[in-house]
């Protein structure tokens, strides 16, 4: 919750370092409710349930007294597997979702079909003629209307849709895949967003393809964090608020890592044996995250893998590390992201408090510009291939 000042010297100084801050009488003209967030979770079955907790839980921890509401989306017609019966029961469809009224929505990543019968078919949402893209169509053209949520977060591969539907800029294939911890830079310190994080913090990367910094900007889009690394994390709509796009994974927990290295390796392995793929590149270390001990029985598993001691399981199954490795492993994984993910999504789900309206359905207060409704100053520099170069 922002802080509110009566002092207005006080107010004058402090707004300079946090554009959150009310007047008093900017405060006491507000009225507080709860606020509703629609979740539209494209995860795979394996991975459905614990995308959940990885955007709530740091969202929860982070919005302090503000009361969340979320209410989740299924995609009507995608085979859920056996998670069936939970979504029927937990998710909405998407038109009982659009009479909701939902404040604030996020758009979760999607992992396309590996070929496993036992994965849904959850399909290419990047295909114009996939089922999943014309979905994103409809929940992009409503998060761009009148009666939309105030903001709408994109996670990941939902960026690169977004891009591409909104603006017409296809993602780039990556040589190899970007995955790991990674430096950013803070590029815009009067966003509510990042206003106030550190100059320079760690956080995850997981993707194939990417949308640049070039892309980003000649769609008049705001650039909020950057990696020399992994390139564009957050970005904005013009607006400032109406698209989050967060390329890179602030919601990952200090586990996603190395549980998404652990699938790709029993991936490659399994059609390795199966003779489908007798070459299948085995998948590099995530980039800064094993160090010291943790480094070490990452190797020490990956070769016993390599050496067939595991492949009856993976002709079976799949890949399980063993619980007391993996246990050994994150003891010794350093924590470098959580701190500053909750931050970016707690002041992410605060920003949308703050700006919208007291009846459900109106994204902004009356009194805001909706071409700038945080009001954010027009004189900030644009990041280009000058604080940039390849």
């Amino acid at each position: 919750m922002p802080l509110s000042i009566e002092n207005s010297d006080l107010h004058k100084r402090i707004h300079k370092r946090d554009h959150s801050v009310l007047k008093k009488e900017e405060a006491d003209q507000r009225e507080h409710r709860e606020l509703h967030l629609c979740i539209v979770n494209m995860m795979p079955a394996g991975a459905l349930k614990p995308t959940e907790l990885d955007f709530l839980l740091p969202i929860g921890q982070a919005s302090g007294a503000l009361q969340i509401v979320p209410h989740f989306v299924r995609i009507e017609g995608v085979d859920y597997g056996k998670h069936h019966d939970y979504i029927m029961e937990n998710y909405n469809s998407f038109d009982e979702i659009k009479k909701i009224a939902p404040d604030a929505m996020i758009v979760t990543g999607a992992n396309l079909p590996s070929g496993s019968p036992t994965e849904p078919p959850f399909y290419n949402p990047m295909d114009k003629n996939s089922q999943l893209y014309k979905a994103l169509e409809e929940i992009i053209k409503y998060a761009e209307s009148n009666d939309g949520p105030t903001s709408t977060l994109y996670s990941c591969l939902a960026s690169h849709a977004y891009m591409q539907i909104k603006h017409d800029a296809p993602r780039q294939k990556m040589q190899e895949k970007r995955w790991g911890n990674f430096e950013h830079q803070n590029t815009s310190i009067t966003h509510p967003i990042t206003e106030g994080i550190s100059s320079h913090f760690m956080l995850p990367h997981s993707r194939w393809n990417q949308i640049t910094w070039e892309q980003v900007l000649d769609a008049e889009m705001k650039l909020l964090a950057y990696s020399d690394e992994a390139g564009v994390l957050l970005a904005s709509s013009e607006d400032g608020i109406r698209a989050i796009l967060m390329q890179g994974h602030p919601e990952y927990s200090t586990t996603a890592l190395l549980k998404e290295w652990n699938r790709d390796l029993g991936q490659a392995m399994k059609s390795r044996i199966s003779g489908d793929d007798i070459s299948a590149p085995i998948p590099p270390l995530p980039a800064n995250y094993f160090e010291g001990h943790s480094l070490t029985l990452a190797k020490k598993f990956q070769d016993q893998v390599l050496s067939g001691e595991y492949d009856e399981q993976i002709k079976q199954s799949r890949l399980i590390m063993p619980k007391h490795i993996e246990k050994q492993i994150l003891d010794a994984v350093p924590n470098r992201h959580s701190s500053v993910s909750n931050d970016i999504l707690g002041k992410w789900i605060s920003s949308v408090h703050n700006i919208t309206h007291y009846d459900r359905g109106k994204p902004f207060m009356e009194n805001l510009d909706p071409d700038n409704p945080l009001n954010l100053p027009q004189d900030e520099p644009i990041y280009s291939p000058v604080y940039f170069p390849e």
